[in-house]
């Protein structure tokens, strides 16, 4: 017990790798005082190797961190691991390693999708990642290297079964997994690009369309201000007054959603909070921006 607590120690203090555990089993053949009367070649000890102990330690840090945190590199690198250590003792006969390397290639991807707030990638990549997943599970893992997956498989499971590959709801619910990890900035940025997605969408445009997608999301970023501000045209922002069509078909939407415009807001109003560090005359405190933006969520999701 006290070198499974050293070892760990050491792995995260020292940074050690550990080759291999071994224990001499000496109490199986007798005390030390009957030990020392046998004759020599009589004196055969078992040797147990412990080493899957330690790495049972290591695999419940890394889903504990994957489950705390969102980041599934450690989980990522444990998989690959182990997938190369069984292809290299099947010298690559065990096919299905390939799989589990891939799903942890794939999960990796997918939080690191969520954590750079790469909104355009989020329902592709949980679209492979659930059909890599669904490979997995008809795996076979009876090595105790790939065991420790299994659990891990139902948790990521649970985890994707709200995304519904539909950039807006899948929007939202990256945001749920960013409250949920502790991602708070990324939450708030994902939420809030997520409600230009929808109403880019709603005039008919494509937010997709990368030649004018960025016009028609900065257009409806200005229409939000021009709407609550009922500014004139001659006031209105430059974008949004060279595309006066487009401009009004904003301001119709926003009239028949006007709940959706002020969560807009006041997102704004959080989110540069965060990106600017606090620095303004009235920063939130840390608590109020994580009760926030639950709220927000559940704001969003009742208003679309």
């Amino acid at each position: 017990m006290l070198a499974t607590v050293i070892l760990n120690y050491a792995r995260v203090i020292k940074n050690i790798s550990l080759q291999g555990w071994f224990y001499g089993a000496m109490e199986a053949v007798g005390s030390f005082k009957d030990i020392e009367q046998m004759p020599v070649e009589k004196r055969i000890l078992p040797i147990f190797d412990l080493t899957s102990f330690d790495q049972l330690t290591e695999w419940s840090n890394g889903i504990d961190q994957f489950l705390t945190s969102g980041n599934a590199s450690r989980v990522s690198q444990l998989a690959r691991k182990s997938a190369t250590t069984i292809l290299a003792m099947t010298k690559g006969k065990e096919r299905s390693q390939h799989t589990i390397r891939k799903f942890a290639e794939n999960l990796e991807n997918f939080t690191k999708t969520l954590s750079t707030c790469r909104g355009r990638d989020i329902s592709d990549n949980m679209i492979r990642l659930k059909q890599n997943l669904e490979g997995c599970r008809k795996i076979q893992l009876n090595s105790p290297l790939n065991k420790p997956l299994q659990p891990l498989f139902k948790k990521v499971e649970t985890q994707l079964a709200q995304f519904e590959q539909s950039t807006v709801k899948d929007g939202i619910q990256a945001a749920t997994w960013c409250l949920n990890h502790n991602l708070i900035q990324q939450g708030y940025t994902i939420l809030q690009e997520t409600l230009i997605t929808y109403f880019v969408s709603m005039i008919g445009e494509n937010p997709e369309n990368f030649d004018n997608q960025n016009r028609n999301r900065t257009i409806a970023n200005q229409a939000v201000t021009i709407f609550l501000e009922n500014k004139p045209e001659k006031q209105w922002f430059k974008e949004a007054a060279h595309n006066k069509d487009i401009t009004r078909k904003f301001q119709n939407l926003y009239k028949k959603n006007q709940n959706l415009v002020k969560i807009y807001r006041d997102l704004t109003g959080s989110r540069n909070d965060i990106n600017h560090c606090g620095f303004n005359d009235n920063p939130a405190r840390i608590k109020t921006l994580e009760d926030n933006l639950g709220k927000f969520i559940n704001k969003v999701e009742k208003n679309i």
